[in-house]
């Protein structure tokens, strides 16, 4: 397959990724109570998102340590 991309090498774009899946794993390690204090959390958007959304607290809790992840720096 030839590479059409003028902007990037292959091999460039290929580290890239490796670099960013890598960045990845670091992101997935366990998440204790004590590193989910550790940021800010606004407890009136919690409670409305429960009451919103209808979920329970574990939910809530999943989606907020999954928010936490995603924006923090790759």
């Amino acid at each position: 397959m030839e590479w059409s991309l003028d902007f990037i090498s292959e091999e460039d774009f290929k580290n890239h990724v490796r670099a960013t899946i890598m960045k990845y794993g670091e992101k997935l390690e366990s998440y204790d109570l004590k590193r989910f204090n550790s940021n800010l959390i606004d407890p009136i958007k919690l409670i409305f998102d429960k009451s919103v959304y209808r979920t329970s607290w574990e939910e809530i809790v999943n989606n907020e340590i999954f928010r936490q992840r995603d924006k923090s720096d790759m």
